[in-house]
């Protein structure tokens, strides 16, 4: 991968302004500040390196990123009062396509540690998403190639 795109990786889980979710609004000036050659067509292009890796789910239209794998390695899903944390967050994404990809990650979580707190959370706090991470967790594997 591209030097400039694993900094924007880098750029991307270490920002402040992710939110426990993996989601942060894609605003690409927002980043120019932390290199001084960068320009913001650069930094789209290198975001949809970043996508095209499976790293990332970007939505320009709703001007939002998901960081895939955010989530499973913040230790969130692990802690029952972050879980709740995390799912009070679920409303605040705008994006459909943002939303679907989480819920399937949250799927493949799922599937492989099906005995963390965060689940029995997730069924009292948000159970419409509970369920749909259920059911792609079931289909995990016939749908990764969408996301």
């Amino acid at each position: 991968m591209p030097r400039r795109a694993q900094h924007l990786y880098l750029m991307l889980i270490s920002y402040r302004h992710t939110r426990s979710t993996g989601v942060l609004d894609w605003a690409p000036g927002r980043f120019e500040d932390f290199a001084p050659d960068a320009c913001s067509d650069d930094l789209t292009e290198d975001l949809h390196i970043l996508e095209d890796a499976g790293l990332v789910v970007a939505d320009t239209k709703y001007a939002e990123v998901l960081i895939r794998t955010y989530m499973k390695h913040d230790y969130h899903l692990s802690n029952g009062n972050r879980a709740a944390g995390l799912a009070s967050q679920f409303q605040f994404i705008k994006s459909p396509k943002i939303y679907d990809a989480m819920l399937h990650q949250l799927g493949r979580q799922y599937r492989e540690t099906p005995d963390l707190k965060c689940w029995e959370v997730f069924r009292r706090k948000v159970p419409e998403a509970m369920r749909t991470i259920q059911e792609h967790s079931e289909k995990a594997d016939s749908i990764d190639a969408a996301f």
